[in-house]
């Protein structure tokens, strides 16, 4: 729950991240994109800007068993994983952040366990994050035990 802001920035409905001040639209904006993996992310990156004094924001678009591919599944409040992948790439288009973030579990419900298909995967989010939002820097936080 507190950890991941769940209920506020993570598994909400769109309206509900955009009212709540999840989606910044700022200069050194940092949009984080995934799974409750990549909401475990916000806290420490938080407390991180603070302690440096830096003008750095954050984002987050994050939805438990939700990872930043576009594949069939359904996260943990069963909507489709494709469309909020799409509404993802919406607000990055909308909002121009200066670097995306993304991480996600792989062994999770939706995680692709395939390496070839896991790597076509992920091209294809970036090719959609460069699309949208081109002068974005996209960090990929690989998978962790």
């Amino acid at each position: 729950g507190e950890l991941l802001r769940g209920g506020i920035c993570h598994s909400v409905q769109l309206t509900a991240a955009i009212s709540n001040g999840c989606i910044k639209n700022g200069k050194h904006n940092i949009f984080i994109i995934g799974d409750s993996y990549a909401a475990a992310l916000f806290n420490r990156l938080s407390h991180y800007i603070d302690n440096k004094g830096s003008d750095y924001i954050i984002s987050q678009m994050t939805d438990g068993n939700a990872p930043p591919l576009f594949v069939d599944g359904k996260d943990d409040l069963q909507r489709s994983v494709i469309t909020l992948n799409n509404n993802r790439i919406n607000e990055i288009k909308r909002v121009q952040p200066e670097v995306v973030l993304l991480t996600w579990s792989v062994r999770g419900t939706n995680g692709v366990h395939d390496k070839k298909l896991a790597i076509d995967a992920l091209s294809l989010t970036i090719k959609k994050i460069k699309e949208a939002s081109p002068d974005s820097r996209i960090v990929f936080i690989g998978p962790v035990p």
